[in-house]
C-alpha cells in the first residue's frame, strides 16, 4: 500500500481524528422522548416507556471516539457531500487479535482486514488495520478541513477488492 498527498474530499482520502460511534449492548433509550437533554435519563431497552423505536426511529445511548478514517464513498456519492461512507482505521497494538494474526491480517489471510503500513516519514501514521465490516456514513461535518493524506489508485482498488472477498465469503457461508 502506498500513500500520496491528498488536495481534498475523494475515495481513498484519509482523514485524521474523525468521530466514530457504535451501539453497544444493553441498548439504552432517553427518556422521555422529548424535552430538555437535562431533564431526559437513560432507560433500559425493557423499562422504556415508551418502548423502544415505536415510531421507527429513537434516541440510544451510543458509544464515540476519534480516529482516523479512510473514505470508502464513491465521486457521485461525494457530491454534494452530506453523508459520508468512511471505514475506521485501528492501530496494531489496539487490539490483542490484530497482534495476534498479524501476519494473517498482511497475508489478507482474515476477511475484511486489511493492513495498513506506517507512513512515516512523509505522514506521520502507525501501522493499523482497516476493519471494513465496520463500514459507517457519518456527517461531513465531523470531518477536518483538511484531509491527513490518501491511499493511492492501485491500493485503494485492492480495499474496494477486500472489500468484494468480504461479501462474497458472508454468501458463501453456511448458514
Amino acid at each position: 500500500m502506498r500513500y500520496v498527498a491528498a488536495a481534498g474530499l475523494g475515495p481513498g482520502v484519509v482523514y485524521k481524528d474523525v468521530v466514530v460511534g457504535w451501539i453497544n449492548n444493553p441498548l439504552w433509550a432517553l427518556r422521555p422522548r422529548t424535552g430538555p437533554m437535562e431533564d431526559r435519563r437513560l432507560a433500559s431497552e425493557a423499562a422504556a416507556y415508551p418502548p423502544t423505536f415505536i415510531d421507527g426511529e429513537d434516541e440510544v445511548l451510543a458509544n464515540a471516539k476519534r480516529r482516523p478514517v479512510l473514505v470508502v464513498a464513491s465521486h457521485r456519492e461525494l457530491r454534494p457531500p452530506r453523508q459520508i461512507r468512511v471505514v475506521p482505521i485501528h492501530r496494531k497494538g489496539e487490539k490483542r487479535f490484530f497482534v495476534e494474526n498479524w501476519d494473517r491480517i498482511v497475508a489478507g489471510q482474515i476477511a475484511g482486514l486489511v493492513m495498513m503500513p506506517a507512513g512515516r516519514p512523509d505522514f506521520d501514521f502507525d501501522e493499523g488495520v482497516l476493519d471494513l465490516t465496520e463500514a459507517q456514513r457519518i456527517r461531513s461535518e465531523f470531518l477536518p478541513a483538511a484531509p491527513w493524506f490518501a491511499v493511492d489508485a492501485p491500493s485503494l482498488a485492492g480495499i474496494v477488492a477486500a472489500a468484494q472477498e468480504l461479501f462474497r465469503s458472508a454468501l458463501a457461508s453456511p448458514r
